[in-house]
Formats: structure tokens, sequence, C-alpha cells
């Protein structure tokens, strides 16, 4: 928990304190202690021991608080039984100081440094506290805490005393310590603090005081657990064998004894930890023989049961049941065919700890009859243990009918637990729970039974309450395997593990021949990690039948993590299952996962491979009405997210595509004709209760008060969703149903966009906006999110007659549609109606800026015009320096574009000018749709990472076409591209003619050589890029390439040009006129043509790269098509250098294209690496040119000279025509010998030794 200082409130709720408190002096002594956590509940955080020491006439001094080894100073009032403690330091630490005791509020996650600590001391002398932690208050590392939901403190009232058999020192050889005895009930005892580590540990005392504690963990360090063993040969220290069993002892007059037995890691004798002769544990109880015989009155049978009356017959039935071996049959069952009926309502609250009916593997195989009697306050923990219930286990000729529980809470760290019965094998019916807790470290929990076996019948039961584990997780029946009829739960189901699987009703249900039927759920199921299964009835479902089911609660998969499970209204997951006659009307949330659906998440094949029609899963007449809360990218999810290819049968089967529209219009039937009062068709009549102008509802269920709320529709104008609304509708208000809009905080008639006046509902929206509408009847509720969007722009938004974009204004209506309302435009059409100035200077960094999933899924087509006058700039704090985090200030016009989403024919002007951080680019910075003839002229700086002209990144399934850059784009550390900076996608038909480069921004990245991954077309290529080229100047450190900077593995790259002049300040090693690097794993690279006498290699790490031709400048401007790059989409012109036909009408394009210089090709071809002729230069009319230094090389007319030299000599010849210029960076060496040109022809010839 990340809390924060805030003042104590006016007052502060605590426990009541008990009516009879203990004396000032009675608190001395030693305290277990237990702390609870604050991530799970009931989780263990810590256990210690305290000790209290009371002084003066109220003060009292409580030392070792949270294990910290000071004292802590309270006062206490006798006459309410509090220990009040202020702020104080409780724990000093090596790194973060003094920790002081404070105050906690875990749900508004502060903590108070003004406010007392109330200890509250109960009449039996134990305490208990509520939220409260240890803060650093002051200083570096104020807040630094340590935070406990609650603590728990149970007075030492024993004494245990250890005998050593390898302790050498005299001092440890016997050593006493304080601890804490609970007889919890006749045969069962609890010791805290056994062997003095803090440890819990549960042991059984029969009828002759013969103890036995189970194997279990003592302690934990870290990763490592230590358990109590067995000794079975005690000789001596250096010679005793282990045995992973539990202890056995005695228990006589006031004392527990063990015989030997050891602390250790396993059975090895090298992590022993001790051995022990015995431990002997002084109490402060006296055993006395008791009897396990049932001894109830009555002989058992149909017509003379025997008869339970109070807690004490629960107990004397669970002793013979579990303790008494003279009631069990061969095949492990106690009490076949005997009857017994409960006569009255029982109180649980004066036994500590319920011990199940049926334990280690004996199962209570009777009948019990509670005759709708209340058993109330049942408390069972049955901690390391399975099977926990009332009953832990039941044969398949149990029965448990006819009981009401109330307020009972069961729990064990291990799995097969239920309120009524742990593992099922019989019938269990006509059962009640109100004010339940279930709840596992573990598996198989269900607000009824753990699990019911093939045998098991679970039928007219209902649950409310809380139900929590690791998975399998059900409000009626963990795991099924048998039948679940006529059942329903309203429980809290919490998910508290990855991959766990929770239902309504079932949690998990398996075998061709399970069943659930005529059920229903109206609780809430959450799935706090994700990765789970879940749904409405069941979570995981395997070849069995789901007949008339119905959900009305709330699945809500995880809001924080990513969910790659399986989320659905009425199952998360099902495989070749059938569901008939079923429904959903309740809320389905999944936000970080694809897998969700109205219906199901996921439906698959019953057998993997096979595509045989019985192995099919099937929906037949269901139906869903229920709100579905996903994420955008989860689209025609309507009755389920996952469909194992075309096999699933849906028949008569239908969704409200007013209401639960989410992209399909397949089964989909408006409102009106749901709520016609006829049965849809196909529908089962004899299933359904109908009624005009309600939706249809299971009949079985038609008379809650939740399916009668469920049944009132609202009726949105034809054609109109919940997604898109923009009429006036109506609501029904029948069976006294209650519509409001929940707005600032508070139910009214008013929206934020809609105003309702009796039953009709009125559009008073100007702009999107999003409304939330309640519908409410007793204690029940749903909601509805409206999207409103009226008519905000000329045109009806379609792709006749789009939404004309005018004005700035216009754009900024976009953005708080799509980044306010949350509204994605799917299916909408906007058109560009003319030029759109952005005013200059301006916050505005671009729009759709919550990730991909939440991005504009709409069609833009700039139609030839352009967004002007837009100069943003992320990169400066408010005193003008550079921010340092950069990361992720991105910047373009849309930040991400969903993947429906079309842009096109939108160019970015030369006026605009664009800084960020990272990802910056004319048009997004994140593609996830489509791009195509979009044109960048504005300057691009990313001072971090990640600029292009276009697209910074372009996602795996997206693509850039026809897209063209002739802006200055630049990076301050690495990936950097004319049009795209990243690929993961397809790259067709661009072409580059601006300058892009790294370079050195800002102070945080000075080092040249991480300037890297620069391409002139793009910076680093995962993916496909073809026909594109490069005539730009390209500049960088490392991975410098005049296409690709950096290509990975498995790419493909087609068609590829690079024409432009590339240059490396940093590593020539990592240099090309196509490449800067190149991975050839896998890779399919072909007709891809360079200048030679540009560069010397196509690839920085290559001298050769198999599919890329070099060609000198001559052939290049023959005007004679290159093989491959085809005419239809290639400009060739005699005496230039070919362009992509869409772009050979740029000017840029023209001027690059036309000025050039030829180098000299006699003997050994010259390059502006390597001048020693005179060379041509080409110019256009009206182009200027010019040498930079014109000491050695020299220009004469058209022709540029080199002088004979003796030194290598550098200069750039600069070509100019109004803003735009080309420069050829160019270089000569002396010759190497003054005879020859080494070349084949006319070699260097070596005339003497020196």
């Amino acid at each position: 928990m990340q809390a924060t200082s805030e003042k104590s409130p006016l007052q502060v709720s605590v426990p009541k304190a008990a009516k009879r408190a203990p004396t000032l002096a009675s608190l001395k002594g030693y305290y277990y202690t237990t702390d609870f956590g604050t991530s799970v509940p009931l989780s263990v955080a810590r256990r210690y021991m305290v000790q209290i020491t009371p002084f003066a006439t109220d003060s009292v001094e409580i030392f070792n608080l949270m294990g910290g080894q000071r004292a802590v100073k309270g006062v206490y009032n006798a006459s309410t039984g509090v220990i009040k403690v202020k702020p104080q330091v409780t724990y000093v630490d090596s790194k973060y100081g003094s920790l002081y005791c404070c105050l906690v509020d875990l749900d508004k996650k502060a903590y108070y440094s003004d406010a007392e600590i109330e200890f509250n001391v109960s009449a039996d002398g134990n305490i208990s506290v509520g939220s409260w932690g240890i803060f650093v208050l002051r200083g570096e590392y104020k807040g630094v805490q340590i935070v406990s939901s609650k603590s728990r403190f149970y007075k030492a009232n024993a004494m245990i005393t250890d005998h050593s058999l390898s302790q050498t020192v005299d001092s440890m050889k016997v050593r006493t310590y304080p601890a804490c005895y609970t007889r919890e009930s006749k045969t069962q005892i609890a010791v805290r603090n056994f062997y003095n580590c803090g440890s819990e540990v549960v042991m059984t005392v029969d009828s002759t005081g013969a103890v036995y504690m189970p194997h279990q963990v003592l302690a934990v360090s870290g990763i490592t657990k230590f358990y109590n063993y067995c000794i079975t040969n005690y000789t001596n220290a250096s010679d005793v064998k282990l045995k992973a069993s539990g202890l056995n002892g005695t228990f006589a007059a006031d004392s527990i004894t063990f015989g030997a037995w050891a602390m250790s890691r396993s059975t090895v004798r090298s992590q022993i930890v001790e051995s022990l002769v015995k431990s002997v544990i002084k109490v402060p109880d006296t055993f006395a023989p008791f009897t396990a015989a049932l001894g109830l009155n009555g002989s058992g049978t149909e017509t003379d049961p025997y008869l339970v009356t109070n807690a004490q017959d629960l107990e004397a039935l669970a002793n013979a049941v579990n303790h008494n071996a003279s009631y069990k049959d061969a095949n492990g069952n106690v009490f076949t065919g005997v009857y017994f009926k409960q006569t009255a309502d029982i109180d649980m609250a004066s036994v500590l700890n319920h011990e199940p009916i049926g334990v280690d593997k004996v199962a209570f195989n009777g009948r019990y009859d509670g005759q709708n009697h209340t058993i109330s306050n049942l408390t069972q923990d049955r901690r390391d243990e399975f099977n926990a219930g009332l009953f832990g286990s039941t044969g398949e000729n149990a029965e448990v009918i006819n009981i009401k529980f109330v307020n009972s809470s069961v729990r064990t760290s291990k799995s097969r637990i239920g309120t009524v019965v742990g593992e099922n094998s019989g019938k269990v019916s006509g059962i009640t729970v109100t004010g339940g807790y279930v709840g596992s470290d573990a598996f198989y929990n269900g607000g009824i039974v753990g699990i019911n076996n093939g045998t098991g019948v679970v039928e007219n039961t209902a649950y409310s309450g809380t139900v929590e584990g690791e998975g399998m997780d059900g409000g009626v029946v963990g795991v099924n395997y048998g039948t679940v009829n006529l059942s329903w739960s309203d429980a809290t189901i919490n998910v508290t593990a990855k991959k766990g699987s929770a239902g309504g009703v079932c949690g998990s249900s398996s075998r061709a021949t399970s069943s659930i039927n005529d059920c229903y759920f109206t609780g809430v199921i959450t799935d706090t990690y994700g990765e789970g299964e879940i749904g409405g009835i069941v979570g995981y479902f395997y070849l069995g039948t789901i007949n008339r089911c119905w959900n009305g609660g709330q699945v809500n998969a995880s809001f924080t993590q990513a969910h790659t499970g399986a989320t659905g209204g009425i199952v998360g997951r099902g495989i070749g299952i059938k569901v008939n006659d079923s429904y959903n009307s309740g809320i389905v949330r999944s936000y970080k996962s694809d897998v969700v659906g109205g219906l199901a998440g996921k439906f698959e094949m019953g057998k993997a491979g096979t595509t045989t029609e019985s192995d099919a899963p099937e929906f037949n007449g269901c139906l869903n009405t229920g709100m579905l809360f996903c994420s955008p990218s989860a689209q025609n999810n309507e009755l389920a997210g996952s469909f194992e290819g075309d096999t699933a049968i849906i028949s008569n089967t239908y969704f409200d595509g007013q209401v639960c529209f989410n992209g399909s219009t397949e089964h989909s039937l408006p409102t009106a004709t749901l709520a016609s009062g006829d049965a849809p068709e196909g529908f089962n009549a004899s299933a359904w209760a109908l009624a005009a102008g309600h939706y249809p509802q299971l009949a079985k269920c038609a008379a809650t008060e939740k399916s009668k709320l469920d049944a009132v529709p609202f009726t949105l104008a034809a054609g109109e969703t919940v997604k898109r609304l923009k009429s006036a509708f109506t609501v029904c208000t029948d069976n006294n149903v209650k519509w409001q809009f929940f707005n600032g905080g508070k139910l009214t008639s008013t929206g934020h966009g809609l105003k309702l006046n009796g039953n009709n509902v009125t559009v008073t929206a100007t702009a999107a906006v999003s409304d939330t509408l309640t519908a409410t009847l007793g204690n029940e509720f749903r909601i509805y999110i409206l999207k409103v969007v009226p008519d905000e722009f000329d045109g009806q938004g379609t792709a006749a007659s789009p939404y004309l974009i005018k004005t700035k204004d216009d754009i900024l209506k976009i953005k708080n549609a799509v980044d306010v309302q949350l509204y994605d435009y799917t299916g909408v059409y906007f058109k560009l109606a003319n030029d759109i100035d952005m005013g200059g200077k301006t916050d505005f960094f671009g729009f759709s800026v919550h990730g991909v999933d939440y991005a504009f899924n709409g069609t833009l087509d700039g139609d030839g015009h352009a967004i002007k006058n837009w100069k943003v700039n992320r990169s400066f704090a408010a005193d003008g320096g550079y921010v340092n985090d950069m990361e992720s200030a991105m910047a373009g016009l849309m930040i991400y574009t969903g993947h429906k989403s079309v842009i096109k024919n939108l160019n970015i002007a030369a006026d605009c000018q664009i800084e960020a951080g990272s990802y910056v680019a004319g048009v997004a910075s994140y593609n996830g749709g489509r791009i195509e003839n979009c044109r960048n002229y504005a300057s691009v700086k990313a001072v971090k990472t990640g600029a292009a002209g276009v697209v910074a990144y372009n996602a795996e399934g997206s693509a850039v076409t026809g897209c063209y850059n002739v802006g200055t784009v630049l990076t301050g550390q690495s990936v950097v591209g004319g049009v795209v900076g990243a690929n993961f996608g397809t790259v067709d038909c661009c072409q580059n003619d601006g300058v892009v480069g790294a370079a050195v921004l800002t102070s945080f990245e000075s080092d040249s050589t991480k300037l890297e991954n620069v391409g002139g077309v793009i910076g680093v290529n995962n993916a496909i890029v073809t026909n594109s080229l490069n005539q730009g100047y390209v500049s960088g450190g490392n991975s410098v390439g005049g296409v690709i900077g950096y290509n990975n593995y498995r790419t493909t790259n087609k068609q590829l040009l690079s024409t432009g002049v590339v240059y490396s300040f940093a590593n020539l090693d990592k240099l090309g006129t196509v490449f800067g690097s190149y991975n050839a794993s896998n890779t399919v690279t072909a007709d891809c043509y360079y200048d030679s006498q540009l560069a010397g290699k196509n690839a920085g790490n290559a001298l050769a790269v198999d599919g890329v031709s070099k060609l000198p400048t001559a052939s290049l401007v023959s005007g004679e098509a290159l093989k491959g790059l085809d005419a239809e989409q290639w400009d060739y012109v005699k005496g230039q250098y070919p362009v992509l036909k869409a772009f050979a009408s740029e000017p840029a394009a023209q001027f690059n294209r036309g000025n050039y210089i030829l180098f000299a090709s006699e003997g050994k071809t010259d390059s502006r690496f390597s001048v020693r002729y005179a060379s041509e230069v080409v110019v256009q009319k009206g182009v200027t040119f010019a040498l930079k230094n014109a000491k050695n090389f020299t220009l004469s007319g058209t022709t540029l000279n080199i002088a004979a030299i003796t030194e290598v000599e550098r200069d750039t010849l600069t070509f100019t025509s109004g803003n735009y210029t080309k420069q050829y960076p160019l270089f000569a060496a002396p010759k190497m010998l003054p005879n020859g040109e080494g070349t084949k022809a006319n070699p260097w010839r070596i005339a003497s030794v020196a």
C-alpha cells in the first residue's frame, strides 16, 4: 500500500471494547502476535511475541511491536478496555532510520501521524487492533512503511520446555519459553509459538489423551521451509533417522508431551536444524478422558432419528465420525443409512473451531435433516488440513438437507472447502447461507460445497457472502463433476492468484455427465490478477451442459494487469459444452484481454483437432442483454470473445444489437423486437417468461428482484447504439424501476449530455460526451455507459457524406471525443474541407493519446489539404531547459491510431514545427491502422528516440503506403527515418527527399556512437518494406543506411533504391547506402539498388548482400527501367534518377533527381570517396552549386576538377534552389605510386625498393 500522510479525522471508528475489561495488572505478560497483510484478506504477514509491562496507575509499556525490539508507551483505560498509543519510534532501520507507529485508513490509503492507535482488550485478555503500521515520517525516505490490516495479540498462558538432543551448550540443552494454548474444541488444540519461532500448530486429542500433531511447516526463512519430523530411531544426535510424518504425544494432567522429533528442512540428516529428546507443553487445562460414543437421543432410524439440539450435539457427532472407528465401515464411510434430525436453532459461538464431520478419509454417509432450523456463528479454521465445512466429507448415500446458516466462517490454507460440505458425493439440498465466508489459500472453494463429485447432487441452495481462493471458486460449488440444480448465489467472489477459475455458481465443472440447471447469479466476481477463466455461471466448463441459467451479476477481470484468461457472462472458457436457454443481463468487464464475451469468453472444441459436430460447443436459445465493458480492440464479441475456428454451433441465440453492440450484426436484434412480448425465433417458450415491453426472462428466476429490474429496457432510436447515440429515447419504468444518471457523484435526472423527464430522455449535449445511465429497484442496480455524439460537424459521418473538418476547433472536438470521452469513431468518416491553421505555438501535441486500444478508429481523409502553422515543443521545462525524462513525451497529429483507422491524403505543411521527447512524427507517433498518401514537409525532432516524418512507430499488422517526407527529421539518440522510425508492419511506395539525421541535441546524450539506427526511409525495419526510395541526405553515428538504418532478421526488403548521400561521423563499418546494419538470418532481399559512386558498400556490416545491386550514376540516370522496379510505379527520365511516380511532381523530388555529379568512369571508377579525375556536374536550370573550400577541388563551369595532391583533400559541393539544398561530401587521396592507376589494365608499377 502506498499510503499518504493526512490529518486524523475527527472521529476514528474502532471495535467496541469488552463489557468487562481486565485490570491493568492483569495485562502483564507475553502475547503471541499475528499481523495480517493488506493485499490478500486474512493473509498472515508476521508472527512474533510482545511483552506488556504495566506501571504507574494507567500506563503500559509494549515491547517488540512489529518485531522492532523497542518499547512503546501507552495509556490503558480499564473502564473501556482500550490501550491508546501515540505515534512514537517503534522500529529503527539501518537504512531508513526511525519508523513511527501510526493509525492507518486502508480505504483512503492514508496514515495519521497525529492520531492515537487503539488496542482493544477483550474479557479473555486477548488484544485486537485495526489497521496500523510503522512509517518514516520525515527526511529522504518519508513514507517508507510496513502496514498491517489488523493485528491480534493472544496472551501467553502456557510454557513450553524443549529438551535438546543435539545442543552442546548447557544453557541450550533445556529451554523454556511462553506460548499460547487454546482448546478450540474437545478434540482440537491450537498452540502458538511452538519451538519459540512464532509458529502456530494445531493438534488433535482423542478420548484417551492421545495427541497427534500433523507434519507441517514450523518456520520459513526466505524460500526455505522448516518442518517438524518424527525421529524413528532415537539413539544419539549423530545417528537419527527422520520420517515425514506427524508427531505423536500424550495429554496427561496439565501437560502435553511429545517424544523425539526434529526441526529440519527434509529427512536428510545434514539438513536437520535441531534434534530434540522431547517437548513438554504445560497448559492451563487438565485433561479429562471423554467418550467418542455418539450419545444422542434417538436410535438413528428413519422413524426415530438421532436428535441434534445444540452445539454440543454437533461436536459429539463430529467426534463420533472422526474418532470412533467402531462406526466406520470397510469403505471408510460412517453412519451409512443412519438418520439425524436437528430439532432447534443452534448457535455455535461457544465452539472456537468446529472440527468437520468427516476428516482423514472418513466420510459421513448418513442423512442429516436440519428441518429448516438455523446453525449460526459456525467458525472453522482448518489451517493446513483439507476438507473444510460443517461436514468435511460425505459419501454417496449421504444427505444433508434443510439447514439455514447465518454468519458462518470457514477457512483453510488447503483446498476442498464449503460452508456445508468440503467434498460431497451425496445430496445437499434445501440449504441457505447468509453472511457466509469461505476462504482458502488454494483451490476448490464453494459457498455451499467445495467439490461435488460425479455422484453428488446440489440443489435448492442459496449462498450470500464471500468466497475467495486461488481458483475454482464458485458461489455455490467450487468444482462440479456431478449435478447442480435450482441454486443461486449473490456472493462476492475474489480470485486471489493467477490463472484461477471462478464462476457465480460453479468455479469449474468437468465431465460429459456434469450439468448445471436452473441456476442464477447476482453477485460480483473479481479476478484481481487476471489470467483466470471467470464466468457468471461457471468459470471453466469441460464437456457438460448448462440449462436455463441466468447471470445478472458482475464478472470483472483485472483492471490493471494484462489479462490472458477468458471472461464471459455465462462461462469463462467452455470446451465442447452445450448451453441451452440461458441468459446474461449482467455486467461483463475486462479491459486487458480480447478473450471476453457477452455469453462466453472462449468457446472451444471438445477434442483437440476434431471438427465433428458432437464435439462442437453450442449455444441454443440463449440471449445477451448485458453491458460489455472491454478494450476497443475486442470486437464482435457480443456472444463470445473467441470461437475455435468455425465449428461452434450458434442456433436461435441473440443479443440486443443496440445495448450490447460491439461491432457485429449477426445474431443481433433491436431492443424493440426483444421486448415485443413475443419469443424470439427458436426460443423454448416454456423456459421463458414473456411480457410486452420487457426483455424475455427465465421463468424460474422471473420473480426475483434483480430479474424484474433486468427485464425492463430502455429503447434507443432505430439504428442507434449505446456507442453512438444522437437522438432522444425512452426508458421503461415498469416494476417500479427508477432511472437516473450518475453525475457529479450523485444520482440525478440530468446527465452530462442527456436529460430525463418521466419516460423520455432528450439529448442536451453539443459536443461528444459520455453519460452513465442507472436503473435501480430496491437494492439492485444496472448501469450503462452511453456515448452521446451529437452532430458537431457538417455532414453525416458516412463514407458518402463524411464529417467536414474546417477549423482547429474541429480538430479539438475530435480530441475531446477520443481522449476525454473515449469515443473511437469506428466506422465514422471525416474529411478536411480546407487547410487547417493551428494558430502557431500551441499546447496541442496530438490527439488519441490513450494507447492503440483507445485510439481514433475512424477514417480521416485530408483530401489533399494540409495542417498548417502548428508549432509544438514538449522538450522544454518551465525554466527553459530540456526536460530530463522525455521517453513518454510523444507528439504527432495523432499519438495513436486504432487498428481500424485509415488516415489518407493528408499533408503536414512546411511551416509546422514538431518537437518532443520520443516517438515524434508529423502524422502519427504510433500507427495501429493504415496510413496512405500522407506527406510531411515539416521539421520533426525527437530529443530522445524515435523520430519520423510520417510515422514514428508502425505496429505489427499496420501499413504505411504511398507516403512522402521532405522535412528535416532529427533524433537526439536513435531510431530515425524519413518516413517511418521503427517498422513492424508494412511500408510500401514511400519516398524521402528530406534530411534525416541523429545528432547531439541535448546534454543527455553526447556519445556520438549511440546516435544510431538512422535510415533515409526507415530507422529500424522488423517486417516488410517494398518499392521505396531515398534521395535525401542521411547522417548519424552507427547503423546509418540510405533506405534502412538497421535491418533486423526475418524481414522482407524488395524494390528499394538509394540515390542519396549517406554519411557517418563515427563508424564507417556501420555505414551503407541501402542498409546501415543488416541481419541476413531468414531475411528476403530482392531487386534493390544503390548508386555505387555515392557509397562503397550496400550494407554497413556486409560488403555485399544478395538481392542488392550496385550501379554507377550513369546507369541509374540512363532512363532505362531497373529490373523489378515496375514502370507502373517508378518514373524513368533520361538524365535523371528514377523516382516513384506518385511523387515525381514534388519540387524536392525533381531537385534531388536532376542535380548530381557524374564521376569519372575510365580506369578505376571514381566516387565521392575517391575523386581522381575531373567529373561532370549535372545541374538543372536555376540551380546554383558551389564548393565549400575550393582549394584543390575547383569548378570550371560544370566541370569538377581535382588538382595533383600530396595529402588527403576534403570538400563539399552543395546544390541550392530556393529552400532546397543537396550536399556531396568529397574525398580525394594522393596517388599511391607515381606510375600506374591501380586498375587491371594499368596496375601500379613498382620500380624500386623505395
